[in-house]
């Protein structure tokens, strides 16, 4: 069986490099692919740390380690936080409200400015004493208290009945029940939250990314202004920054007529707030009247729709109309000209750029996957080598010169795949490509990845029939399963409603259910080896009028179980089991 991960690999297009800072340290920061740290991480989460990258919220505790499992100071929280929710910050400031906190602590005078800016909107007043303690703990129920309050629903969380959780204190049953309710943080696998348990520097990234994202979406998305600039350009100034990979020019449209990606190209402004779009040579515009531009499928770092009211027009300025090609005025003659081929003008191509999006890759034992996109439509031609082959040229690429696979793809407007087989198992490769479109070549764009090792299928894992049963309760159902894990020492499982789509090993290990979605509810059990048992415990948000199916996978290092299914109807013992 193929096991299928999304991963994310080392993109390095040549030429390119970028860093951010942080503690007065610089750490090159391209992708979470950077950290060794985050190489078993699953793709949603290396997604959502990716992003907070990207957009320069978080960065690790080294250049080559992210610091996945280390517990997060308050200093850092209070950077993440003043950026996640778009705090005022005077990066100048050097005295703080706080007798601990200084500019010159070495460790954590750069927090000074974000810890002033967390304090005065409110989310932390310190610990008391004057103190804000920047080396300290926050627990995983501070955690929740902090982010509700940076979401503007402090009131809210303390209206908000607890679901009386013993491992949480009662002063924060309120704001931990809300940030349940929206997704910012979750239970443990039996069913807690850990509330006094210090939170980990992964829990600050995934709880950050949601907290970011929701916080987002209550602000105005849209295409806040465009301008025909200068150079035939045409700028679309968006209220947030945006996903790169979400950019489509057929979907800009000028009078009701779509941006040609084969003739038109575009950049995207460092803050990702800007399209700079270099229009073709020639592109007509009618500038007696207000143009009307409509863009549709665009969406933020952080995966919100950017979506403008239909009933307002985008505000559109006219700085520098598109220049129409000159026709040179006729002059009387009193000659005839011998006949001749007219000379045409040639229309300046625009540059090519291509961006391979290792964020989606899928990689399987033999097989590999890139989405791919172009700045315009073109041809895009791939090699792959084995790491420890040298770099090829635009030719030998082309011609697949010393590579185990090789080919070329035409682009379906700008966006492609490079689909990769034959590849062999637990082998580390290199994928180079460039793209060719309107006789111009992009530079050479190269990825650095490994197919995922030879797995074997262990046995299929049991259950307890008379310890396996959903009950009927006061506030929601409770589903409980008994499992005989044999050699396992591992238990995935997922919940969903009836009916859903069979996942796969790999879609129960990341939490979703078979259509690729989170499921409703999963979690990861470590098995004492010698008990060969293990329960399974759900007992939150079980509506009585709906049907759950439990998917269940086991593992020991490399060996996986198939999927076993359980169908759980209201207060009936599980009544089918099945496999896949």
């Amino acid at each position: 069986m193929n096991k299928k991960l999304f991963i994310w690999f080392t993109a390095l297009t040549i030429g390119l490099t970028s860093t951010v800072s942080m503690g007065g340290s610089v750490f090159a920061a391209n992708t979470s692919a950077d950290f060794i740290d985050l190489q078993g991480l699953d793709g949603a989460k290396r997604a959502k740390i990716d992003a907070l990258i990207q957009a320069g919220i978080i960065n690790g505790v080294s250049s080559t380690n992210f610091g996945l499992q280390e517990e997060m100071n308050r200093a850092q929280f209070a950077k993440v936080a003043a950026l996640i929710f778009n705090l005022p910050v005077n990066p100048n400031q050097q005295q703080s409200s706080f007798s601990d906190v200084r500019s010159d602590d070495l460790a954590n005078g750069y927090a000074l400015p974000y810890i002033e800016a967390v304090r005065a909107a409110g989310i932390t007043d310190g610990v008391g004493g004057g103190q804000f303690n920047p080396a300290g703990q926050v627990t995983k129920e501070q955690l929740a208290a902090f982010l509700i309050r940076g979401l503007g629903r402090d009131g809210q969380a303390q209206s908000t009945p607890g679901s009386g959780d013993q491992t949480v204190s009662d002063w924060a049953q309120g704001y931990v029940q809300m940030s349940l309710q929206l997704g910012l943080l979750q239970n443990a696998p039996d069913g807690t939250f850990g509330g006094t348990a210090g939170a980990s520097r992964e829990l600050l990234a995934t709880s950050s990314f949601e907290s970011a994202k929701t916080f987002e979406a209550a602000q105005p998305l849209e295409v806040s202004g465009t301008n025909f600039a200068a150079g035939n350009k045409l700028e679309l100034t968006m209220t947030a920054g945006i996903d790169p990979s979400s950019i489509d020019l057929s979907k800009i449209l000028v009078n009701g007529v779509p941006l040609d990606p084969k003739l038109d190209s575009y950049e995207l402004s460092e803050d990702k707030k800007t399209i700079i779009i270099k229009l073709h040579q020639g592109y007509k515009l009618d500038s007696s009247k207000t143009p009307i531009i409509v863009v549709s499928g665009l969406k933020t770092s952080f995966g919100n729709e950017i979506k403008n009211d239909s009933n307002k027009p985008i505000p559109v300025k006219l700085t520098e109309p598109p220049v129409a090609p000159q026709v040179p005025a006729s002059t009387p003659s009193t000659f005839s000209p011998s006949p001749s081929t007219p000379s045409v003008p040639s229309t300046p191509t625009p540059d090519v750029t291509l961006t391979i999006h290792v964020s989606n890759a899928e990689i399987t034992q033999t097989s590999a996957s890139f989405p791919i996109t172009g700045s315009v439509t073109g041809s895009v031609y791939y090699s792959v080598l084995l790491s420890d082959m040298g770099a090829p040229n635009l030719d030998e690429i082309k011609l697949g010169t010393n590579a185990v696979v090789h080919g070329s793809v035409d682009l379906d407007g700008t966006k492609g795949d490079l689909n990769l087989q034959g590849l062999l198992p637990g082998t580390s490769y290199i994928l180079y490509a460039y793209e060719f479109a309107n006789n111009k070549t992009s530079t050479i764009s190269k990825v650095s990845f490994q197919t995922l090792a030879e797995q074997q299928n262990g046995p299929t894992i049991t259950f307890d029939e008379f310890e396996t049963i959903r009950t009927q309760g006061d506030i929601s159902d409770t589903i409980h399963a008994g499992v005989y894990t044999g050699e396992y020492n591992r238990l995935y499982y997922v919940l969903t409603e009836f009916p859903s789509v069979f996942p796969s090993v790999e879609q129960v290990q990341s939490g979703k259910d078979g259509a690729g979605v989170n499921a409703i509810q999963q979690g990861i059990i470590e098995i004492e080896t010698a008990s060969q048992r293990a329960d399974i415990h759900i007992y939150e948000n079980l509506l009585p009028s709906k049907t759950y199916c439990l998917y269940i996978v086991g593992s020991k290092g490399d060996l996986y179980s198939q999927v076993v299914g359980l169908i759980f109807e209201r207060t009936d013992l599980a009544n089918e089991t099945f496999t896949n």
